[in-house]
């Protein structure tokens, strides 16, 4: 976001030496979240005029000093000394990349950050996948297409290659939801790519069984394993005596399910619902100059404070006391070296195991970070 300021000119005060008649500018945006870190003062600026501007980044929004620090013509009015900056309002991520690159780390989108961003950018923004996500059957529903979920092992067909596909019915009896509601949730996800309708078909020729998109089929199907030609006969399909319709989880979304995303998710709805302006970002993975790498879970910016997280579905961070110390270790440097006001650990669990949250407080004892536990994140209250 980028602007271009008119200037800006006392009404009620004159000087005879407009140079020496000097004052701050503030420029705020109630949608944006921004700390109040010197080191982001160059990024309020969305290019460096000719003579240097001085801003600065806060809490609050931005300020630039009215005149600029260069060469000014003698005789000019103050109206042509003053400031007309481009300001622009990072976003959270490039927020937390100059927090992380003065600090000595590289920062990178992970993978789990790429499938969540990705998914989120399918569901349309943050609040809609907040939306769904919140409402247990719609979240039973979606898992529901990993195997092994535990959500829906008594529907659905698995093929080969471990990925389920759900009829309507199958949808119906997973959510446990009227029809119609079911109808219009799958419709609303079909029309934004979440979900993709096509059909099970069994080659005749080597008898492999495997999904089809719609626009990949007409009145024959290729096999994907053979090559083979065939055409959809009732010697192609399972059971009924037409081929019923399938839905397939699109795969950056199945990728982000797989890693649990809706902890750190329901985490930021939390922080979120608390907060006046808020910004995240999804996970990063921040490597320092020994190419140790360390990935952040929760990144986000609220009411101007900087918070960064670990969220598991478990009660624990790490399956062993050497290996939770340790971890707990290299977060407090990393939080502290991003200029951490709080860190937050969010569990699916009702709560942290005993052991693992006092190696929370022990890890960050003496730290002016502030450490917030939040437990079950899933729940009707997440």
């Amino acid at each position: 976001m980028q602007r271009g300021l008119p200037a800006a000119l006392p009404a009620a005060v004159r000087a005879k030496d407009p140079s020496k008649l000097t004052w701050w500018t503030e420029v705020s945006d109630p949608r944006a979240a921004l700390p109040a870190r010197a080191l982001l003062n160059g990024e309020v600026l969305a290019e460096e005029p000719q003579w240097k501007t001085i801003t600065r980044c806060g809490r609050d929004g931005i300020s630039f000093y009215s005149h600029s620090m260069g060469l000014v013509w003698g005789g000019s009015l103050l109206s042509q000394m003053v400031n007309r900056p481009r300001l622009r309002f990072p976003d959270a991520s490039s927020v937390f990349r100059a927090l992380a690159d003065a600090a000595g780390y590289i920062a990178n989108e992970s993978p789990q950050g790429r499938f969540r961003r990705l998914t989120t950018e399918l569901w349309g923004g943050l609040d809609a996948l907040l939306a769904d996500l919140s409402h247990p059957e719609h979240r039973q529903l979606l898992r529901a297409w990993l195997p092994g979920s535990g959500e829906g092992e008594r529907v659905g067909i698995t093929t080969r290659s471990e990925r389920r596909f759900l009829s309507f019915d199958d949808a119906v009896r997973v959510s446990q939801l009227p029809e119609d509601e079911v109808r219009c949730f799958l419709d609303r996800l079909l029309t934004c790519g979440v979900v993709r309708r096509g059909y099970l078909l069994k080659c005749r020729h080597c008898l492999h069984l495997d999904w089809y998109e719609l626009e990949n089929i007409g009145q024959s199907f290729t096999c994907r394993r053979c090559r083979t030609t065939n055409a959809i006969t009732k010697e192609t399909w399972l059971k009924s005596n037409e081929p019923t319709p399938s839905y397939d989880l699109a795969e950056v979304v199945y990728q982000a399910f797989l890693g649990n995303f809706e902890v750190p998710v329901a985490a930021l709805r939390r922080l979120k619902r608390e907060s006046h302006a808020f910004a995240e970002t999804p996970e990063l993975e921040l490597t320092d100059s020994h190419e140790k790498t360390f990935e952040v879970d929760i990144l986000a910016i609220a009411d101007g404070r900087v918070i960064v997280g670990e969220a598991k579905l478990n009660d624990f961070l790490c399956k062993s006391k050497r290996e939770e110390v340790d971890w707990l270790h290299r977060f407090r440097t990393c939080a502290e070296a991003l200029t951490a006001d709080e860190v937050v650990f969010a569990t699916a669990a009702k709560s942290w195991r005993e052991v693992t949250a006092e190696r929370i407080a022990s890890a960050f004892d003496g730290s002016q970070v502030a450490v917030r536990l939040l437990t079950d994140c899933l729940g009707s209250e997440g």
